[in-house]
């Protein structure tokens, strides 16, 4: 059994949650797409971020809507946490938080 390094736990993590749409066939030679519901990972949406690596979007009814985003930039790795927005706040909220990361660097 192989376990995989952190690094690349790390990466495979990485490489699949910036994957905007994704076609697959199933063994039984159905064919599905996949889309993904970070917007800022859509070329086509108004929010998209082109340094944006993905990670994870949610909502509940306690939480909110909310999204943790991940960036690469100047060589360095950054999360932006946005927690109990309003459903397309949690976007605009996002974008806020970005420029204000790209001042710091």
């Amino acid at each position: 059994l192989h376990l995989l390094s952190r690094r690349q736990r790390q990466m495979c993590i990485r490489d699949r949650t910036r994957i905007h749409r994704m076609d697959a066939t199933f063994v039984s030679g159905e064919m599905v797409t996949w889309t993904n519901t970070n917007h800022l990972l859509d070329p086509e949406n108004e929010y998209y971020i082109s340094d944006c690596i993905g990670l994870k979007t949610g909502s509940s009814e306690y939480s909110g809507y909310c999204i943790i985003s991940g960036y690469e930039y100047n060589g360095k790795q950054y999360a932006i946490i946005v927690m109990n927005g309003a459903r397309d706040g949690r976007w605009n909220d996002t974008h806020i938080l970005y420029d204000y990361m790209k001042t710091l660097s």
